[in-house]
């Protein structure tokens, strides 16, 4: 009854079903709150709720009683708990939204409790929580196992952008320095734009750098497409295994750094690079970051770094103690002037590491390698090392074996250098160009070959005295029938520091087959005489 607004008006059955089916007829059904859902105590089974601070905070919804649940607590999002004690679910599909949670996304209320809630009502459940908006996080987060929380954007090459439009623009969280967030096995982020919570876009230093955005300490754990800034370290996990990083740029003190990975942890397409001060006006130091951009360490095994690059890292690269891992079309750059500073450093006991076409320049030193592992050595193929300037040194070896094979070193002062009386050195098919000395060992050593594979182009002295250049001679051998050895002249000036042989296309019938050497002769040995003739290839090397 009554008059005027809010007064009933009478409806016959075929207006109102006309009124409701409209488009617009959601708005005459009635509709709640989260307070007053959980103050309900009617019969119906199913409501609307319009939000929980507004109609505009994103919680809109629809839920549904579910009678058999009578244990589940509420929430905050998913599920909310009436006077009576029922059980609400929401009916959604697809994703979770942090807004239904009561995250606000202002930029300054501390979202954290809402984040909080999201995930963890996913434990135990394979799922995706998004966010849209600029959240602060004050405190440590735990994404599950099997959860994503993911933002609205992939950030690649293309996208990340020179401008302090992200200092205002996008969804983001901004984490506090002393609180991290925590990925269990196989959770993993997306898109998020993470930064530390009052930085500036552009700052004059990186000396507020602060706190660890990321924790890996589950296994299978990932991060794709993310942006992270302002932190003392980007990415940290000690123990995860098959760690999987794609897609993500970032300035920070200390890049990605994954210790005591046993099976096989992945980087991909990830860009380190002083994107924070960035701009004109600032010296060279701003532009410098003290620490590690990319770390395998503490007994890794079986890593891959595949198409990631720095700028201006004390370290671009490191490899400590680590085993078997490969960097292939990774990239450390500087900017020539900062002393001390290695683009690829290869320390402690490894062993069996390979580099393949990568490309150091504007360091100090590019490639340094100091193993401790005397039996297995480690190599650099097909990759360059250059400087701005023609400073520093391409490639030292200060301690174990290292074959480098292939690649360009040029613009500088000496291409490769070893440190010690006990490296041990082997040097193949690499062009030398525009440099003082091509290849150059500070103390006497006899363990330093150079191939006749190499190239000098406007290189002022080939080898320091200390250096060996390898002399090479190879033929192929017939060992008659009824016969088991063959004496070969190898025509070196002295004996071969090394010599080896294979069969061509003969089954040796079982047969062992071994070699021997002296200054004028090698020695192909069957272990029994043959009943065709059997050709072996051979090849002797010495240093001149």
């Amino acid at each position: 009854g009554g008059v005027g607004v809010g007064a009933w008006v009478d409806r016959t059955n075929l207006t109102f079903r006309s009124e409701i089916s409209d488009i617009d007829g959601a708005g005459l059904i009635g509709s709640m709150s989260y307070a007053q859902l959980r103050a309900y105590s009617g019969l119906h089974t199913t409501v609307n709720v319009w939000g929980i601070r507004s109609v505009f905070d994103g919680a809109a919804g629809q839920f549904r009683v579910n009678a058999s649940d009578t244990a589940s607590a509420d929430n905050g999002g998913t599920i909310l708990v009436d006077s009576l004690g029922r059980r609400w679910y929401r009916i959604f599909s697809g994703d979770l939204d942090v807004r239904w949670f009561g995250a606000l996304g202002d930029g300054s209320t501390d979202d954290t409790f809402a984040f909080h809630s999201a995930l963890n009502s996913l434990i135990g459940i394979k799922a995706t929580v998004r966010f849209y908006n600029r959240h602060r996080i004050a405190g440590n987060l735990s994404v599950p196992d099997g959860v994503c929380l993911m933002g609205p954007t992939l950030y690649n090459a293309g996208n990340t952008g020179y401008a302090n439009s992200l200092a205002t623009t996008g969804a983001s969280l901004l984490l506090g320095s002393s609180a991290t967030i925590t990925l269990g096995n196989n959770a993993g982020l997306v898109g998020v734009l993470l930064q530390r919570y009052g930085m500036s876009w552009y700052e004059t230093s990186p000396s507020a750098f602060a706190g660890t955005a990321i924790t890996g300490a589950g296994n299978d754990c990932y991060v794709m497409g993310s942006f992270i800034a302002g932190f003392n370290t980007a990415f940290y996990s000690n123990g995860a295994e098959r760690v999987k990083l794609s897609d993500i740029y970032g300035d920070c003190l200390n890049g990605i750094n994954i210790q005591t990975s046993y099976d096989k942890s992945y980087l991909n397409n990830c860009h380190f690079w002083p994107f924070v001060t960035q701009q004109n006006g600032l010296p060279a130091s701003a532009q410098r970051r003290s620490g590690i951009a990319f770390e395998f360490g503490g007994v890794s095994s079986y890593g891959t770094m595949h198409n990631c690059f720095s700028y201006g890292y004390y370290r671009g690269f490191l490899l400590q103690d680590a085993n078997d891992c490969v960097l292939s079309l990774c990239g450390a750059d500087g900017d020539s002037g900062y002393t001390g500073s290695i683009g690829f450093l290869i320390s402690g006991n490894c062993a069996g590491n390979n580099l393949i076409g990568c490309s150091a320049s504007g360091n100090d030193q590019d490639y340094y390698f100091n193993s401790t592992n005397t039996t297995i050595g480690n190599t650099l193929s097909n990759s360059k090392a250059w400087n701005n300037g023609a400073a520093g040194t391409g490639v030292v070896v200060n301690k174990g074996m290292v074959n480098i094979n292939g690649g360009h070193i040029y613009n500088l002062i000496t291409g490769i250098l070893a440190g010690s009386s006990s490296v041990k050195i082997s040097i193949d098919n690499v062009q030398f160009s525009s440099m003082t000395l091509a290849v150059d060992a500070s103390v006497a050593n006899n363990n330093v070959y150079v191939g006749d594979g190499c190239i000098y182009n406007t290189v002022t002295s080939i080898r320091g005295a200390n250096v060996k250049q390898a002399v090479r001679t190879s033929g192929v051998a017939t060992i008659a029938i009824g016969t088991s050895s063959i004496t070969v002249p190898h025509g070196l000036p002295s004996a071969p520091a090394f010599y080896t042989g294979s069969p061509v296309n003969t089954n040796l019938g079982g047969r062992d087959l071994w070699f021997g050497a002296d200054a004028t002769n090698i020695y192909i040995n069957l272990s029994s005489n043959v009943t065709t003739a059997v050709l072996i290839m051979w090849e002797a090397r010495t240093r001149i």
